[in-house]
């Protein structure tokens, strides 16, 4: 009895390991047509009609070029009611009462003579009104190509944050589909998890393309410095990335001079962008593993770049880079009120910043009546301030667990701050845009 329950054992472990056949490891797709085998889903999967397999076929195989035809579908959709919006406020002394736009006689450095500081900003008026004289629409399209050149940015910018290190570990990626998408075939990744990355770029830069934040600096004409800044500013943030990511020495230098070339851009097109140095220490410090020898070097060069750039602005106006006088004279709007007064009430500013960009109701061209803080100790001033400390802790908190999230707590901090200090700007004033702006990047 117990050698015929042996035997069948023995036979049971032989059945175990019998090998399958050719005939029943063939697919269920080879079975005759109609025959009821295999799941529900492949039967289905067979009477798909041939039309519409091949039309998901070329989608998958175009995705790149669907999302960026959506999203500048998107920009004209939205934007594209605004090209008869009249010139008014800012318009006129800035483009149509400016001799520097109309009387342009073709030399770059008549512009710069008259518009140091943002001459690359008028020099696209001047072309503007070469082409289109005074009708407002020429103006209205050149802001729109801008602002969908933007959004593309954006779509790049977060791609490439998330074939960056610390994002690749926390989304568990691996190295070979990071650093060269081509490469990712072999490794054994399937479509869709190659595609992934894509998609969550596509829908940031959507989000800040129709984003009722940015209203202002695309249909308000004269606030082209604003979005004109954005471009150079997110072109010298996306090729520092790719110089970042590349592998090749030829690529990663080519990729640094872009990103020089387009901060220089930036620093003759608007002031504020001056912070653009401290925002690549913070790409940097984010998406990359720092050692102490690592920061001492990334902080010092950061802190350089923006001594370097404050050289810039002074010798262009002609003043003396280490007098506090220049930095007055270049920082301060209006001597309405205190510099306490303005640094107390930007506290609250801030937040109301925050808000617009949560739930953008309410907005304002110009915020008049805004209540000025005296001291910190008000209120209004007291629970800000303690709310920006609150708000870096969690930033600090994110900074290795969740870095995108730490990124854009920073991201904003540092442009809302910052650009109250290197640039003229009043209170809430429309030529804010770009603070705005920035807000919607990561």
């Amino acid at each position: 009895m117990s050698g015929a329950v042996a035997a069948g054992r023995a036979k049971g472990r032989g059945s175990k390991s019998r090998p399958i056949p050719p005939r029943e490891r063939r697919p269920i797709a080879a079975s005759p047509a109609g025959a009821a085998v295999g799941p529900v889903a492949d039967g289905a999967r067979s009477q798909t009609p041939s039309w519409f397999a091949h039309l998901v076929e070329m989608a998958s195989e175009h995705v790149l070029a669907i999302q960026v035809g959506t999203l500048l579908l998107l920009t004209a959709i939205v934007y594209g009611h605004t090209l008869d919006v009249p010139f008014y406020l800012d318009d006129y002394p800035s483009i149509q009462e400016n001799p520097t736009v109309y009387l342009w006689d073709g030399s770059l450095r008549a512009i710069i003579s008259q518009q140091p500081l943002r001459w690359i900003t008028y020099l696209s008026f001047a072309l503007n009104y070469r082409v289109n004289a005074f009708q407002s629409a020429g103006y209205h399209i050149f802001n729109i190509v801008i602002h969908a050149i933007n959004g593309l940015l954006v779509f790049r910018l977060v791609y490439c944050m998330l074939r960056t290190p610390a994002l690749r570990m926390s989304m568990n990626l691996p190295m070979c589909m990071i650093v060269d998408a081509e490469s990712a075939s072999t490794c054994g990744i399937r479509d869709q998890d190659q595609e992934s990355p894509t998609w969550m770029a596509f829908f940031s830069a959507a989000f800040f393309l129709i984003h009722p934040l940015h209203t202002q600096a695309v249909t308000y004409i004269v606030q082209r410095a604003a979005s004109l800044a954005s471009l150079f500013y997110l072109s010298s943030m996306v090729a520092y990335l790719e110089a970042r990511l590349a592998q090749e020495p030829l690529r990663r230098y080519s990729w640094a001079g872009i990103c020089l070339l387009s901060m220089l851009c930036a620093f003759f097109t608007k002031q504020n962008t001056a912070t653009l140095p401290a925002a690549l220490v913070l790409l940097e410090l984010v998406f990359w593993k720092t050692t102490p020898r690592k920061l001492v070097f990334i902080c010092f060069g950061g802190l350089f770049s923006l001594f370097a750039a404050w050289v810039l602005f002074t010798s262009v106006l002609h003043l003396d880079p280490f007098s506090i006088q220049s930095m007055a004279e270049i920082s301060q709007e209006t001597k309405s009120i205190s510099r306490q007064a303005y640094l107390m009430t930007q506290f609250r500013v801030l937040w109301t910043y925050l808000r617009l960009y949560i739930y953008p109701v309410g907005q304002c061209l110009d915020y008049q009546g805004y209540p000025i803080y005296q001291t910190f100790w008000q209120t209004a001033v007291l629970y800000s301030f303690l709310g920006h400390v609150l708000l870096m802790g969690i930033g600090m908190w994110c900074f290795r667990r969740y870095p995108m999230v730490a990124f854009g707590i920073f991201f904003i901090i540092w442009l809302t701050l910052s650009s109250r200090v290197c640039c003229r700007s009043a209170m809430l004033p429309s030529n804010t845009a770009l603070t705005f702006r920035m807000q919607a990047y990561p």
